[in-house]
C-alpha cells in the first residue's frame, strides 16, 4: 500500500533524518543544499514525490541481498588498439601477452608487469588489481575465466578487448555491492513495467475492437 496522509508524512521525515545523517546533520545538509542551488522546501517536495514511486519498486523488486559467487581477480591487458602507443596485429597482441605470461611463470612480478605493460588504465596503477568480480559483470569469456579458472595460475585468455594475462587470487560468496543491488533492482523494475505497459496496450487494443 502507498503511503498517504499522515504516513507519507512520517515517510518523508523519515527520509530527510537519514538524508540528514548521512552528511553529519541538520546544518551541514542544508549547506549541502544551499550549495547545490536547492531549497530545503524544494528538496522537501521532491523527496515527498519520489517516496511512492521508491516504494513501488521496492515492492516489485526488491533488493537481492543473498550472497552471490564472488572473485578477487587482477589482469594485464595487452590491447590491439591501446592508447598513446602504436597499433598492435592480433598476432602481435596475443605473442606479447605470452611473453608477459612466461616471464610471470618464472618469477617476474604480475603487478611489477601490469604497470609497466597494462593497456587497462583503470587497473595498471593497481598493479592489474579488479578487485572483486561477480557473475556476469564483465563480458562473456573473461566472465566464464574468472569463475572457471585455478586458483594463482596466470593464463593468457582473448576478448573483445583484446588479450589478458588473468589471474584469480581467491574466490568466496558475498552480498553484492549496494550499487549493483540497485542497478539490479532498477534492470528488474524496468523489465516488469515495460510488461505492465504491453499488457495493458493489448488490453485498449482488444476493447477497440469489440
Amino acid at each position: 500500500m502507498l503511503p498517504a496522509g499522515k504516513e507519507l508524512a512520517a515517510a518523508v521525515n523519515a527520509q530527510i533524518a537519514r538524508d540528514e545523517a548521512a552528511l553529519s546533520g541538520a546544518k551541514a545538509f542544508r549547506k549541502r543544499l544551499t550549495q547545490l542551488g536547492v531549497s530545503f522546501a524544494l528538496y522537501k517536495a521532491l523527496v515527498r514525490i519520489a517516496l511512492p514511486s521508491q516504494q513501488v519498486t521496492r515492492r516489485v523488486a526488491p533488493l537481492n541481498t543473498k550472497p552471490q559467487p564472488v572473485a578477487h581477480v587482477r589482469h594485464i591487458l595487452i590491447s590491439l588498439q591501446p592508447q598513446g602507443k602504436h597499433a598492435r596485429t592480433d598476432v602481435q597482441a596475443h605473442a606479447r601477452a605470452e611473453q608477459i605470461l612466461h616471464q610471470i611463470q618464472h618469477g617476474a612480478k604480475f603487478a611489477t608487469l601490469a604497470r609497466k605493460e597494462s593497456d587497462d588504465p583503470g587497473s595498471k596503477s593497481q598493479g592489474g588489481d579488479l578487485g572483486n568480480i561477480y557473475p556476469s559483470q564483465t563480458v562473456a569469456a573473461f566472465d566464464h575465466a574468472v569463475f572457471s579458472l585455478p586458483l594463482h595460475h596466470p593464463t593468457v585468455i582473448h576478448t573483445v578487448y583484446g588479450y589478458h594475462v588473468v589471474e584469480v587470487l581467491s574466490r568466496g560468496t558475498a552480498p553484492l555491492p549496494l550499487s549493483l543491488q540497485q542497478q539490479e533492482q532498477q534492470q528488474a523494475f524496468g523489465k516488469w513495467l515495460n510488461q505492465q505497459m504491453q499488457h495493458a496496450s493489448i488490453r485498449r487494443i482488444a476493447r477497440v475492437k469489440t
